[in-house]
């Protein structure tokens, strides 16, 4: 990981932030909710930042974590945070919605 907690090795989670590992890991133990599918017919996994591990380093504000797996066996995420839509909808990741905290912020 480089020292914006991105992981840098080749493989699997390159190019991700370092909480995706856990919450990965959230994934193969079945602790996950399926949300459906994304364009490339990937399920998503949505994992509650309450079910990482306690030392985990989450972005502020941080509720749940979306992650998938594309064909070629890289995993991916978004980050989804409490403040949402003045609605509630869960629509669109931290820092792409007018109000957020995380608006124009590196999330990693």
């Amino acid at each position: 990981m480089n020292r914006f907690k991105t992981i840098t090795e080749p493989g699997k989670f390159e190019g991700e932030p370092g909480y995706v590992l856990a919450a990965w890991d959230v994934v193969l133990n079945g602790l996950h909710d399926e949300v459906g599918e994304n364009s490339e017919d990937a399920p998503i996994a949505r994992v509650s930042v309450d079910s990482l591990p306690e030392d985990t380093e989450v972005p502020d504000g941080a509720v749940f974590i979306e992650v998938w797996e594309s064909d070629y066996g890289f995993v991916f995420s978004d980050v989804f945070c409490g403040h949402h839509a003045p609605d509630g909808a869960w629509s669109r990741p931290c820092g792409e919605h007018d109000g957020c905290s995380m608006q124009g912020k590196e999330i990693s």
